[in-house]
């Protein structure tokens, strides 16, 4: 019983270490991609394949924690009229479209 007990903890801080470490990743990911700088976009297929391996690898749930993310973000930046950050993270959906990591439904209810 102890044993199990003890392993059930560490898996739960396994897990909550890797969220974590998601997390971040995704929100540093979005952040350089709303960057305003052209570099940008040789590293969008780059993070499209690295979020596709995450998703397979971990779980599901990094990809649905990371597109709740993108879909936020593409409707503020829309909202505020930034050019260059809207064309990097619509060209990000569509290499995750390409991954088949999202569905086209979801891309075009984010364009409504």
């Amino acid at each position: 019983m102890a044993n199990s007990v003890l392993f059930s903890s560490l898996l739960f801080h396994t897990l909550m270490m890797y969220i974590d470490a998601v997390e971040l990743l995704i929100t540093e990911m979005i952040e350089i991609c709303t960057d305003e700088r052209m570099q940008v976009a040789q590293l969008i297929p780059v993070y499209a394949v690295l979020t596709t391996f995450l998703h397979c690898t971990i779980g599901e749930e990094v990809g649905g924690l990371f597109l709740e993310q993108l879909a936020r973000q593409w409707t503020e930046v829309c909202a505020s009229m930034k050019s260059q950050a809207a064309r990097n993270l619509t060209e990000f959906m569509s290499h995750l479209y390409s991954l088949k990591l999202i569905p086209a439904q979801i891309i075009f209810s984010a364009t409504d």
